[in-house]
């Protein structure tokens, strides 16, 4: 999606929204997976533990919950745009 730009049926403001997009992936993707579980539409596994762990460790450890669940996010955030522009070259070749 953010790669044809130049095509006429893409939106001009995908430059804008695209990095958003591709920075927030990692963090909906453990957000509907946690959904998914709670709604027992996906069968919980023991490696899914991960993540609330994470958030877990970050709320006791920094400086309360509100705090905790803001750098979960921005953890989150930050490897979602490393990961979509440092990885994308890996990915094709």
């Amino acid at each position: 999606m953010y790669n044809m730009v130049d095509r006429p049926a893409n939106n001009k403001w995908i430059l804008l929204y695209g990095p958003l997009l591709c920075a927030s992936g990692h963090l909906l993707d453990v957000l509907l997976t946690w959904r998914r579980i709670l709604l027992r539409q996906q069968a919980f596994e023991l490696e899914m533990l991960s993540n609330p762990l994470q958030l877990l460790l970050l709320c006791s450890l920094g400086n309360g919950i509100p705090t905790g669940c803001a750098m979960f996010a921005l953890m989150f955030l930050v490897f979602g745009a490393v990961d979509s522009y440092a990885g994308y070259p890996v990915r094709i070749v």
